[in-house]
Order: structure tokens, then sequence, then C-alpha cells
């Protein structure tokens, strides 16, 4: 390894002065809370808390959690410790140390742990870390190279920073390393005119379903997959040797990217900053391609950008939910008009589900959703359901113990062990904000329709209260009794809607119970009996005969007029052949021997002298004249 004792002096200073400044200023120097609004909450957010740690600068950097109705359930103002906020195994949780260059791990009470490779003298880069379950884990160290590049337009004595991806265990031995510049030269950049070169700079990786590892190398544009028996490239997607055919319509490709994750299925999702370079929108997404390691084909299958079209210069993550919604941070965006960045939900169809602004120059590196458990629970030491690894006690503590005397302990689930009138079971008083029956909330009494089937369903009821309203379609057949139908209910009588062949439609808004109906013709005969069915959910029924629980019997061959299409077959009624042609007697084409107009007729053109009333000239006087008329009323004409 090279490194250079000039470059860690200055970093070293550097880090001194923070140091010094944040030393000499109180915690009255710092809000305590990071600033945000809220935009969007939902009852389709994935459940669980958004953990990140927001920078402001490098003393306002806060470590967050944000449940789903977007209230900050935890928080700690972190000065110089932060960038990636996340749990580390059962108990303890991960940060970036800036002071010193570090991974730390810590406890519940934000206290060190361990320091990750604290035996590696060169810095630890900030940008990712992952933890395996035997505890050894994988990070990258930032080595300076000293290289000529004059022969590529750069200067004698380059700095080259060179990524080192570490493997080490729990006793900091390292297992295995990868070192970017042989696997990839540095001409790989296409800047390399500076005096300090960060030609790759990776900024993530993911271990896919495999076990190889996926390396995001932002200044080139690329991902790499490296093989998990000897971390040799099996390929490149991306600006840089790009192995794969690549279809991104309208896009190309992605630029500058973060975040890569394998989410199965041949499928990765990442960050796309998208620093245009002209041929691309100018702002900023997240992507999805499945990629075909056979045929080398890279396909997007789904990407979304914000509604406001959010540019993000640097940083940004992106996560797929259990649920399927997927997680988004803006990274850096909006920071250069002042104002914050954004962290936002999506659904499966692209709708906002759940979304905060930070305030002024916030940034946001990487967004992570866990579960609620890993942040709240008992914090109490003496208490049976102890949890030495969450930050945040959310009473839940109990010991064995009933100290109201209600002949229940509260391991039980006894939730108040101050109050004989709550334990678990207990009587509960609606709407008085006590949970009487431990239950985890104090019933809301909303009486009101709670059927989701029903036409007036009232999501905000907590009882029924018996009034739902269902749609009931019903259908009668008089195609052999003739005339027309009307529906008697206890409600009055209903007309029906002729649709086709006799047969009457009925639409009828019915409360929940028995409903009791008939049918009646137009000669007010009604049916032999009564009908009736239950409804409790929206129903459609089947075409029935006037007078019969079944179809009627009818001609079902459309070659006879007789056709119905609504019967059961009954050959014997089907007894004038059907003949299509035009039936019209003004028509040119008029057809002696049609008796099923087929709409083929033509008629001669007239003029206003012989049929002054056909406005549209199409032969005959109908409606469209009459609309024609109705629509030049009133002109004053010249």
């Amino acid at each position: 390894m090279a490194f250079n004792d000039n470059m860690r002096s200055v970093q070293a200073i550097c880090f001194g002065l923070i140091a010094l400044v944040v030393g000499l200023c109180d915690s009255s120097c710092f809000a305590q809370n990071p600033t945000y609004t809220v935009l969007t909450t939902s009852t389709e957010a994935a459940p669980g808390v958004i953990v990140m740690a927001p920078v402001q600068s490098a003393n306002q950097i806060y470590l967050c959690a944000f449940d789903e109705d977007a209230e900050l359930v935890f928080n700690s103002h972190s000065p110089v410790r932060g960038f990636i906020f996340e749990p580390w195994g059962d108990d303890e949780f991960v940060f970036y140390n800036y002071s010193i260059r570090k991974w730390v791990t810590v406890d519940h009470n934000l206290t060190p742990t361990d320091t990750l490779g604290l035996s590696m003298i060169p810095e630890t880069d900030y940008h990712d870390v992952h933890r395996f379950e035997d505890g050894s884990y994988l990070f990258v160290v930032n080595d300076y190279v000293s290289m000529d590049l004059t022969s590529y337009g750069g200067v004698e004595d380059a700095e080259v920073i060179q990524p080192l991806l570490i493997h080490m265990d729990v006793d900091e031995n390292i297992l295995r390393e990868w070192h970017g510049l042989e696997h990839i030269p540095v001409t790989a950049s296409d800047n390399l005119s500076y005096q300090l070169v960060d030609y790759l700079h990776w900024n993530a990786f993911d271990i896919d379903a495999q076990g190889g590892l996926l390396m995001s190398f932002r200044n080139i544009s690329t991902v790499a997959r490296l093989n998990p028996t000897d971390w040799s490239i099996d390929w490149k997607l991306g600006a840089y040797e790009n192995n794969f055919q690549i279809d991104d319509p309208d896009w190309g490709s992605f630029l500058k990217q973060h975040d890569v994750n394998d989410i199965g299925g041949n499928r990765i999702l990442l960050f796309d900053n998208n620093i245009t370079s002209g041929n691309q929108p100018g702002y900023s997404r997240v992507v999805e391609y499945e990629l075909d390691t056979i045929a080398m084909t890279a396909t997007r299958v789904w990407s979304y950008s914000h509604p406001s079209e959010i540019y993000s210069p640097a940083q940004g993550s992106v996560e797929r939910l259990e649920n399927g919604n997927t997680l988004i941070a803006w990274g850096n965006a909006n920071a250069g008009q002042g104002e914050g960045t954004l962290v936002t939900e999506i659904n499966n169809q692209g709708e906002i589900v759940w979304e905060i602004q930070l305030g002024e120059y916030f940034t946001v590196y990487r967004a992570r959703k866990i579960p609620l458990s890993e942040i709240e629970g008992c914090r109490d030491i003496n208490a049976m359901n102890y949890d030495n690894g969450v930050l945040v006690d959310d009473g839940s503590c109990y010991f064995g113990v009933d100290e109201d005397g209600d002949g229940m302990l509260d391991s039980e689930g006894d939730c108040d062990d101050t109050d004989a009138s709550i334990y678990l079971g207990a009587p509960e008083i609606p709407n008085d904000g006590v949970d009487q029956n431990c239950d985890g909330s104090d019933f809301i009494f909303i009486p009101d329709c709670n059927n989701a089937e029903a036409l007036n369903f009232n999501p905000a009821a907590t009882v029924d209260d018996g009034s739902c309203l269902f749609l009931i379609v019903l259908r009668v057949d008089m195609f052999t009794h003739g005339g027309a139908a009307s529906l008697v209910t206890e409600l009055g009588v209903v007309p029906g809607e002729n649709v086709s062949f006799g047969v009457y439609k009925f639409e009828i808004q019915a409360s929940e119970g028995e409903f009791v109906y008939q049918y009646m013709d137009d000669n007010s005969v009604q049916e032999l009996s009564e009908r009736s069915i239950f409804v409790n959910n929206p129903m459609s029924l089947d075409v029935v005969c006037f007078n019969s629980l079944e179809s009627c019997p009818g001609c079902t061959n459309p070659e006879f007029t007789e056709f119905n299409p609504y019967s059961v077959s009954d050959g014997l009624m089907c007894q004038t052949d059907a003949f299509m042609g035009c039936t019209y007697h003004d028509a040119l084409n008029f057809d002696l021997t049609a008796n099923l107009d087929d709409g083929t007729c033509l008629f001669a053109e007239v003029c206003d002298d012989n049929c002054p009333g056909d406005f549209n000239l199409d032969g005959t006087i109908g409606t469209d004249d009459l609309l024609i008329f109705l629509m030049e009323w009133g002109t004053i004409c010249f």
C-alpha cells in the first residue's frame, strides 16, 4: 500500500480544528431537532420507521427516526457523527465519525462499543459499510497512490485515490482485500488533470443473490460485479467498458449513480443522479433494470422521477420495501437554492404515500426503513422485557407484579398497573381517551356504515349502525310475456330500463337484510309469487323470466327473428327465418324480403326545396335536424 503522510497531516489538522470548534461551543449553539415539514402521510406507507442522518453542516448532524405519521420518534444531535445511521446486528447501531474518519458502533445510549478497522492506518471511506451474520464486515479505505500522469494531461506527482475493499473479522484480521488499480486502470477516468485524482469515487456496495458483490463507482458512472470466489470483475454496467446492451429509452443509461441494490429476480435498483451530459433529462430518478447475464442485456423495467423533477447533484438513496413501496432520499437536492432535501415513499403505482422536506440546506445521504421494535421498547434494566438494543422507552416495561390489585399481573397484559379499572379484557369506555381493555388504543365510537363494499361506506366508522346501502342489479325477461316491466318493493314501484330483447334492468340501493320484491307488467299485473334475497354485499342477479325463477324458454338461434340471447334453448320457438337488409320503404335499396334491418339503407340526396326540414341533408327529418333548428333559434338576421 502507498500512503501519503502529508495528506494525512493536513486532514488531522482539519479534524482537530473541527473538534476544537465543537468543543468551544456549548449545546445552546445548536438546534436540538432538525427542522422539517410534513408534506404527505398515508395508511399506504409501509410499516416501520425511517432512519437517517440529516446533515446541515459538520456541527449540525442528527441521528433520526420518523414513524409512519412522520413523527420524530427518535432524535440525537450528533456533531461530526452520522452520514449513515443504521442498525448493526441485534443491539447496536452504526454511524460514521468524521473526527476520527472511522465507522463506530454504539449501544442504546449511543455509547461507542467498537471502532471498525481501527488498526487500519489510512482513512476509512464514509460511503458504506456492511455487516455479515458472523460479525465480520466490509468497508473501504482510501489509499493515496503517487503517480506520474503527465502522459494523460495530468501532473507529475498526482495523488490517485485507490479504493481498497476490506473484509475484516471481529478481531481485525483481514480476510480478503481488493485493490481498485489492479482491476480498473486510472485511465478509466476522463479527467486526470488535478493534483488529487479520485478516479473511481466508490460510493456503495451490495451483496447479490448469488453472493457476488455489486460495486458502484460514481466518477465512471459504472456498476461492477465482483465474483464471490476471488473478487475478480465478472461484468461492468454503465459508461466504462460496458458489457451490456442497455435498453433505457430517453435516458440511455445512468450517470453519477448512488446506492445500488440487488432486489432479486436478476434485478438491480439504484439512484440515478443524472448529472446530465445534454442527452438525458436534467433531473434525477430511481431506476430498476432487469439483467440477463447470458444475452448480456440490461432492460429498464421501472423508473420514477419526482413530480417536481428534483435534481440531486450528489448523494441519494433508494430502497424497495417489503410491501412493494419504494423509499427515496433525494440527496442534496434543493441545497443550492437554500432549501432542504426531501425523503419520499411511493407505492407501486408511483403515488406519494409519505413525504417530508427537511429544513434549509439539509441533505440526506441515505434513508432506510426498519421495524419500530428496533427503535422503541423497554429500557428499564429491571423489567422482565428489558431490551438493551432500543433507543426509546415506549412504556411497555413489565415486572411480574399486580400493584393495583385487579388480579392481573402487568406481565399478563395489564397495561396500567396503577389503575384497577384497566387490564386486559376490561370493559372499554368509548371516547374517554383511556385504553381500559389494553388493546393498544381507546375505542372511538363512530356509528355509521363500515362495510367497504357499500355505496355509503365511511372509512372512519368504528361501529356498523345498519345504514349500509348496496347496489342491487335485477333483470327480468318480458320477451314472451310482452310489454314493459316494473319492480314492486315496499318502497314503491320502480320502472325498468329496457336493455334489449325485451329484458328490463333495475338498479336498486338496498339496505342490509331481506329484500322482498315482485315484477309487474305494463298492465299492472304482478307476478304470482314474491321474490326474496338476503343483501349483505353488492349483487347482480342473472336474467329471469317473468313469473319464473329460471330463464325464459326461447329461440337461441340468431338466424331467426325470434332470437332471444337471454333465453334457454327451445327449438320450437324458432319460427321465422331472419333475412337481413334495408327495411325502410323510402330508401333507395329497400329490400322487400328483409325482416331485420342491418343499417345499410341508402337515401337519395335532397335539397331544401323538396324537404325543407332536413337541415343536415341526410334524407330524413329527425332529432339532429331539431337540434340544428334550436341552436339557430333567436338569431337576429340582417
